[in-house]
């Protein structure tokens, strides 16, 4: 019981509609899917330049 670990989900999984059991009904979701994807990744990209920034000014004001 010690080894046991509580496992968290911050996310809800959203049922499949029957829209999605044709072919462009797929094809919405997965273009959806890379849209939040893409979105995601630019958001991550923008932070890590910005923690960049923030380490290279404060390396060289020391």
């Amino acid at each position: 019981m010690d080894d046991i670990i509580p496992v968290k989900t911050g996310q809800i999984v959203r049922l499949r509609t029957v829209q999605t059991a044709n072919i462009p009904g797929m094809l919405g979701m997965f273009q959806n899917e890379w849209d939040g994807l893409m979105l995601s990744n630019f958001a991550l990209e923008q932070q890590l330049h910005t923690a960049r920034q923030e380490l290279s000014h404060a390396l060289y004001q020391v």
